[in-house]
């Protein structure tokens, strides 16, 4: 089981790292990806996937390169204790609001997608054909344009 900690990552890799920590604590990704969110030049994403881990992670260059996603898709990660990944939506939900979670909004994006997206917690769950398939989260922020980073 690893444990995904709001705010903070998963295990010992922390929101707020920079690449070069990253890659001494896990070590190179199995893949990068380098993409902009928007037409802006300033505004790239750098996207490190982990195929041992069922992981990937993000590094935003608007935040100095430093670790600002966590996007995981394994059934052994947990929140709050709770296994998420492979619960149907219904599940999901009743799972989260007994465990306190329950500011969240459900926009869907294709007839079978789905996400619950809980902003106060910067987490979204991401569902596909009824089923939970990834958990997303990020550090918590001050304000709009601040993220709070733990390292």
């Amino acid at each position: 089981m690893t444990a995904v900690k709001i705010g903070i990552g998963i295990d010992d890799l922390k929101f707020g790292m920079d690449r070069d920590a990253v890659k001494k604590l896990i070590g190179e990704p199995t893949e990068k990806e380098l993409f902009s969110y928007s037409e802006e030049d300033e505004d790239l994403t750098e996207v490190w996937h982990y195929d041992e881990y069922d992981f990937s992670i993000s590094f935003d260059e608007a935040d100095d390169w430093k670790l600002v996603m966590i996007a995981g898709s394994s059934e052994n990660q947990t929140l709050e204790g709770k296994e998420i990944v492979g619960l149907t939506f219904d599940e999901v939900v009743k799972t989260l609001t007994e465990i306190g979670f329950n500011d969240f909004e459900e926009d869907s994006l294709e007839e079978t997608d789905k996400v619950l997206k809980f902003d106060s917690k910067s987490l979204n769950i991401w569902f596909d054909e009824g089923m939970a398939t990834e958990i997303q989260w990020g550090p918590l922020w001050s304000d709009e344009d601040t993220p709070i980073f733990p390292v």
